[in-house]
């Protein structure tokens, strides 16, 4: 695909609109480096940038920015600079893989609990009152009532506000729109270079990201019927096993 077809591609599913910058960057690290002695060299960080309409100076400003509070870290190599992860930015970034890579939801199952006030409650429980909470682990305690959410017996409103805000419920609605499209517009392109690959994957990544980190780890059907995050994450992962992982070296 030329230069331009990408760029009017990538526009499309922006919206006319580029992601924050030190928050894409993140996405890149994650994407592309995963080992301790893997870097990107700035032109590389330069030409994925650029083809999502991210300018230099912007991005100069998200490196510095990165640096600061110890993501990355530069060295120098005549005049140019390589950006590697540091100990704190790969193991927030591996941390983070599992969940946004997931080719299925985190949970299959979730309980609606009540207990004791002040009791332990299981990891990623989301409170909905001193003595309430929904988990994807059932205590099986005889301290607890726990009733198990059933796909199509969706939860009361403002149990499922609690669960995901109306913002990240209308974000998912229109990331699954604009994934459809892009499903339809890449089937009808031609072939992608690394770069395109590479590029087009991040933002993938980085759309998707941005709910799904939002999220507690229960399965789609707690969220209510009408929520969308089920469909992005189909259409993200049709895409990103149509278009394989580049390696740094091929971008280079």
């Amino acid at each position: 695909m030329n230069t331009e077809q990408f760029r009017q591609l990538v526009a499309a599913f922006l919206n006319g609109q580029t992601p924050r910058v030190w928050s894409f960057l993140v996405t890149v690290f994650g994407e592309l480096t995963q080992g301790a002695d893997i870097h990107i060299s700035g032109a590389t960080l330069t030409a994925i940038c650029t083809e999502i309409g991210i300018k230099p100076e912007a991005m100069r400003v998200a490196l510095h920015r990165l640096r600061k509070n110890g993501w990355i870290i530069s060295q120098k190599t005549g005049r140019s600079s390589n950006y590697f992860l540091t100990p704190l930015g790969r193991e927030e970034t591996l941390k983070a893989r599992p969940v946004i890579y997931a080719a299925d939801p985190l949970a299959t199952q979730a309980w609606l609990c009540l207990g004791p006030a002040q009791s332990p409650r299981p990891d990623g429980a989301v409170s909905l009152g001193a003595q309430s909470f929904v988990s994807n682990l059932n205590p099986k305690d005889a301290e607890y009532i726990c009733h198990e959410i059933q796909p199509g017996a969706p939860l009361p409103g403002w149990i499922l506000d609690r669960l995901c805000d109306e913002d990240t419920r209308t974000d998912a609605a229109e990331l699954a729109t604009q994934l459809s499209a892009l499903c339809a517009d890449i089937d009808n392109s031609g072939t992608l270079s690394p770069l395109q690959i590479a590029t087009l994957r991040i933002l993938l990544v980085h759309s998707w990201r941005r709910i799904v980190l939002k999220l507690p780890p229960l399965p789609d059907h707690a969220f209510g019927p009408d929520w969308s995050g089920a469909a992005c994450r189909n259409l993200c992962q049709r895409l990103l096993c149509q278009f394989p992982q580049q390696g740094v070296d091929l971008l280079e």
